[in-house]
């Protein structure tokens, strides 16, 4: 996947999130992860909630400021424009594996750069 973090999301210092012109337009959904609201902490959480997840187990998470919907299962992360979306499911997946790397990834940028 082609991505850059970026801690100037929407051109706001602080606001964490990808660099919109490094999406792939298979992801551009992603751009929606945008938020003042991570933390470290936060991005653990989800982690830890998804890790934790057993059988049929869903977790929803609605970035909060943002406007992206992530439903995980053990198997996939589904990613939900909430804003820009025209299809009736969702905008794109990945496997849990590729999610739990991307948080990872997003966490130690968020530490790195609060």
């Amino acid at each position: 996947m082609k991505y850059e973090f970026t801690n100037q999301a929407h051109g706001q210092e602080g606001m964490f999130g990808l660099k919109y012109e490094t999406l792939d337009s298979k992801i551009i959904a992603l751009f929606q992860i945008a938020s003042w609201y991570w933390t470290p902490e936060e991005i653990q959480s989800l982690i830890d909630q998804s890790k934790a997840l057993q059988g049929n187990e869903r977790v929803e998470y609605s970035v909060e400021g943002g406007y992206l919907l992530i439903i995980v299962t053990r198997e996939n992360a589904f990613f939900y424009d909430l804003v820009n979306s025209t299809n009736e499911y969702e905008d794109f997946k990945w496997t849990f594996e590729e999610f739990i790397k991307f948080l990872e990834d997003f966490k130690k940028f968020v530490a790195e750069n609060s």
